[in-house]
């Protein structure tokens, strides 16, 4: 025997009981499944519980004149933009055909259509199916929308991510060589040393691929980021260790030793750090002369509680144009070389999901730029402790 098929749930709000029983009772009869309210406020209340259970309320159908709340006031709240109700189909019924500017009022609200007393059965019932057929459409292409978006998205972090392994993956090319020549020279490779130092620098990009494989299942949520106090001459230290074969080519000018601290996730700093780096570099190499290229490292409080770490080149700069749409997916300058646009997209992401920001500055075409990432201030923690976990991946 085959399942029953699910009845459409329609609530009916009215005042009046009589109307009340007597719609419900043709609903009823016509195969739909019905809820009944006398007010506003009750019928809120169940539009709000059963949003929450397996059988929503697929359309209201409400009085216009109540006391204390009208049938106006009920649309309005369904519609409103907080509201997960504001697609579900309204239609408002009225003793006598309402004036033009109550029509609108209605209309512009969000109600689908109006119905006249008398009823009849029939057109009740026609009236009623065809707002539901009408919204099973609309919801269908919502879905489908809503589909797109998440399999577009899925496609924007994969590739953001992709280009963050690639970024990676050339740095420990370069230091995992410096490493092997130290070796091959038969260097020492105690602390200080640069063959130590190279070590130290690969750990430290391990780390960043674990985080990277970490954001690729959390989508770089704000609740997938634990935040705590960090030191923030710890990471720029860590961040021109894991750059330093890539740095060496130009001037570099180091923030003074005093220490701040942030509340943030280290790890994805130093990522961001690493994106602003590397694009500073490639702004000094596309103006044609390397061997004169600067990159300052600055540190600036605009607020009592807010820090930023500032990265200023001296590359081939930016138009206001293009500042405007840098942290969009697949906005990008480097012509030269391909880039896809994703890396400044993905560090706009992280420094949200820690509730801060990047911003880009310029003075235009040829004049460098400035790549500035604005976090939380954070009291200095009394004790630093290393955690093994964050070497780890899940």
């Amino acid at each position: 025997m085959s399942p029953r098929p699910t009845l459409n749930t329609v609530l009916i709000v009215d005042d009046n009981t009589d109307n009340l029983y007597l719609l419900k009772a043709i609903l009823e009869a016509a195969e739909f499944s019905v809820l009944t309210a006398e007010s506003v406020s009750g019928a809120r209340q169940i539009l709000i519980s059963r949003s929450q259970s397996s059988t929503p309320v697929d359309l209201v159908l409400s009085d216009i004149s109540m006391p204390v709340e009208s049938g106006f006031d009920l649309v309005e709240w369904m519609r409103s933009p907080e509201n997960h109700l504001r697609h579900t189909p309204v239609l408002l019924i009225t003793a006598a055909l309402p004036e033009d500017e109550n029509r609108v009022k209605g209309l512009s609200l969000g109600a689908v259509d109006y119905i006249v007393r008398p009823i009849s059965n029939q057109e009740l019932t026609l009236r009623v199916r065809r707002a539901l057929e009408h919204y099973k459409r609309f919801r269908l292409l919502r879905e489908s929308l809503e589909t797109s978006e998440d399999m577009a998205m899925t496609g924007r972090i994969l590739a953001a991510a992709n280009h963050e392994i690639r970024n990676v993956v050339n740095l420990i090319n370069i230091t995992s060589k410096q490493a092997l020549n130290a070796a091959e020279r038969g260097q020492d490779m105690k602390p200080g040393s640069n063959g130590y130092q190279s070590l130290a620098a690969l750990t430290q990009m391990s780390q960043l691929l674990a985080q990277i494989s970490r954001d690729l299942n959390s989508n770089i949520h704000a609740e997938g980021i634990k935040t705590s106090a960090c030191s923030v001459a710890t990471i720029i230290t860590d961040v021109l260790t894991i750059c330093d074969g890539k740095l060496r080519a130009v001037l570099l000018d180091k923030p003074e030793q005093q220490d701040f601290f942030v509340q943030a996730d280290p790890t994805r700093v130093k990522q961001i750090l690493i994106n602003f780096l590397l694009n500073a570099l490639d702004a000094i190499s596309e103006k044609g002369n390397p061997s004169t290229g600067q990159i300052s490292i600055r540190i600036t409080e605009p607020s009592s509680d807010r820090l930023q770490i500032r990265i200023t080149d001296n590359g081939i700069g930016l138009l206001t144009a293009q500042i405007r749409t840098k942290f969009e997916p697949f906005q990008t300058t480097k012509a030269v070389r391909g880039g896809k646009g994703l890396g400044l997209w993905l560090c706009s992401r992280l420094a949200h999901a820690m509730g801060g920001q990047i911003m880009l500055e310029s003075q235009g075409p040829g004049l460098g730029a400035t790549a500035v990432l604005e976090l939380m201030r954070a009291e200095r923690p009394e004790e630093l402790l290393f955690n093994l976990s964050d070497y780890l991946i899940d």
